[in-house]
C-alpha cells in the first residue's frame, strides 16, 4: 500500500485504513481477495460522538496484519458480508442493521490496530477531536485564501495550540496539513478537469499561477504540467 509518500508492505490478512483526502495506490499480488469499506465522514462523526476511538482509527494511514489474530479474521469474515447485505436488501430496519454491522467492524479495527478506546487519554481524544475540526474547516474553506492563523481563530484555540495538537496526531504541522489537502486538490483538477494550470491556481485561491506552480513543485516534486503528462490528465 502506498499512502502519500510512504510505503506499507502488506501480507495477507491484512487491514487496511487509508483516511479522506490521503492519495493512495494499491499493488496486490494476482488472486489477492478482499472487501473495500468506504465510510462518510458525516456517518463516522456520528458514530464517534458515543466511541471516540473511531475517529482516532482514521487519524492517518495504517495497515495491520491480521496473520497472528484469527479471532480478529473471522470476526471480520463473519461480519463484512452481512454490511454488504444490509446495504443491498429492503428488509425492514436494514439502514439500523447496517449500522450495526459497520460498528461492529470499527470496534474489530480499532482492536486488531491495538487502539482501544480505554488507553486513549482525554487530552489525546481532545487533540484528535480538534485535528478532525480543522480538516472541516479546510474542507468549507480550502479555497478562500485562509491562513493558519485564521483557521485557529475559527476553532477558538490558539495557534500554538493547534500547532501542539497537529504535530502529536498527525506529525505534521498545520500548515503542511493545509498545504497537503491543497496539493491534493490541484492533482484532482489537473487529472480529471479540462482547467489550465492558471484556471487551478485561481480555483484553488491562488492569486499568482506562478507561485501556485511552485508551490505544487515544492511539495509534489514535479511541476503541474509535468504531473498531468505524467498522469495522463485531461
Amino acid at each position: 500500500m502506498e499512502a502519500e509518500t510512504r510505503r506499507y508492505p502488506v501480507r495477507a490478512p491484512a487491514l487496511l485504513i487509508v483516511p479522506a483526502g490521503v492519495v493512495h495506490g494499491f499493488s496486490f499480488a494476482e488472486d489477492t481477495e478482499g472487501y473495500v469499506v468506504t465510510l462518510a465522514d458525516t456517518l463516522l462523526r456520528d458514530l464517534a460522538r458515543d466511541e471516540r476511538s473511531f475517529r482516532s482509527l482514521f487519524a492517518d494511514a495504517n495497515c495491520a496484519s491480521l496473520a497472528e489474530d484469527p479471532a480478529h479474521v473471522q470476526e471480520l469474515a463473519d461480519t463484512l458480508p452481512k454490511l454488504r447485505r444490509e446495504l443491498v436488501w429492503s428488509a425492514p430496519a436494514s439502514a439500523t442493521a447496517a449500522t450495526a454491522r459497520l460498528t461492529t467492524l470499527l470496534v474489530s479495527a480499532v482492536r486488531a490496530l491495538h487502539q482501544p478506546s480505554e488507553v486513549i487519554s482525554a487530552a489525546g481524544n481532545a487533540r484528535a477531536a480538534l485535528v478532525a475540526r480543522l480538516r472541516e474547516k479546510i474542507e468549507t474553506h480550502l479555497r478562500s485564501g485562509l491562513s493558519v492563523g485564521q483557521y485557529a481563530q475559527a476553532l477558538n484555540v490558539t495557534p500554538a495550540r493547534l500547532r501542539a495538537a497537529c504535530v502529536e496526531v498527525t506529525g505534521k504541522t498545520p500548515a503542511r496539513v493545509l498545504e497537503e489537502r491543497l496539493v491534493l486538490e490541484a492533482k484532482r483538477n489537473l487529472t480529471y478537469t479540462n482547467m489550465t494550470v492558471a484556471q487551478i491556481a485561481y480555483y484553488l485561491g491562488f492569486t499568482d499561477p506562478a507561485y501556485f506552480s511552485r508551490f505544487f513543485s515544492k511539495l509534489a516534486g514535479e511541476s503541474p504540467a509535468v504531473f498531468r503528462r505524467r498522469t495522463g490528465g485531461s
